[in-house]
């Protein structure tokens, strides 16, 4: 409005709620509740309809209107094979693309459920995303186009990797199983890892996709051969084994990332470098 009250402009998006305005000369700042943040020129009565440009964009917050908290939380990471790109998945039922280098969102897909995982398959073309309540989604990474959707669980994905020759899906789900599924034969189901004792953690290909290991929220550390899924006993046969990646957080390879008298819970996340020449951890 103006000093006298009049409405000079009332802008009426799709976005999420306003949460907060700023104003500096004739520029306006927006942001609102979907982490968006909106730039208007106010110069005249109606250039903030045509000079107007989004700043930044992100996964929104949700709320619980029992508990009275805000609730969302951003689970699911990957990145791009081959181009500086990245995905993330969160609890606003969406899935979102950004650019390393612009350091922006460059694309948005809503799906039918929170998600918790992602994964990009070796040639980029498709990406993988695990949802809260179990099942799955792969769709084509330039048009967003479903190319499938399943449900073997009820419990959240916990991790989705695509095996490095492209022909293998591994899904870990809290309810203590690694699901492995063909993509050529229209993602059908092939082998169920059984063994653990508790929710997947962490799951990681060689390079040779032939083999899967994966941990658990009881610090297990398993191998299992692929497609069949029979579980490796003797895990020192597999001592020479070249792996694909590794987000395992147990392993020879890591052990220097636990801190002197930890416990499984000071370290909850890693990942290799693909050079595999150093690794990045998290806590809490």
């Amino acid at each position: 409005t103006d000093l006298q009250g009049k409405p000079l402009c009332c802008y009426d998006g799709k976005a999420p709620c306003v949460k907060a305005i700023f104003m500096e000369g004739t520029q306006l700042l927006v942001g609102t509740k979907g982490s968006e943040i909106f730039e208007f020129d106010m110069s005249t009565e109606d250039s903030w309809r045509t000079n107007r440009k989004i700043i930044t964009q992100g996964h929104s917050a949700g709320y619980d209107e029992k508990k009275k908290v805000q609730n969302s939380e951003l689970w699911g990471l990957t990145t791009h094979p081959f181009l500086p790109q990245f995905v993330t998945a969160g609890d606003d039922k969406t899935l979102r693309v950004y650019d390393m280098y612009q350091r922006r969102q460059i694309a948005v897909r809503n799906i039918s459920s929170k998600a918790r995982s992602a994964a990009y398959s070796p040639d980029g073309k498709f990406i993988a995303a695990g949802f809260f309540g179990g099942g799955f989604i792969v769709f084509e990474t330039n048009t967003g186009n479903e190319v499938i959707a399943k449900k073997h669980r009820r419990e959240e994905i916990s991790d989705i990797k695509f095996s490095p020759n492209g022909r293998w899906l591994a899904v870990g789900s809290h309810d203590n199983f690694v699901d492995v599924y063909d993509t050529t034969r229209s993602y059908k189901r092939v082998g169920v890892c059984k063994g653990h004792s508790s929710y997947i953690t962490h799951l990681d290909w060689s390079e040779d996709s032939r083999y899967l290991q994966t941990n658990s929220g009881d610090y297990e550390l398993l191998f299992w051969e692929v497609p069949g899924c029979e579980q490796i006993k003797f895990p020192t046969a597999l001592k020479d084994t070249r792996w694909d990646s590794w987000t395992s957080t147990l392993g020879w390879p890591v052990q220097g990332v636990w801190p002197k008298h930890a416990d499984g819970t000071d370290v909850n996340a890693c990942c290799r470098s693909g050079d595999g020449m150093v690794v990045a951890t998290a806590d809490d």
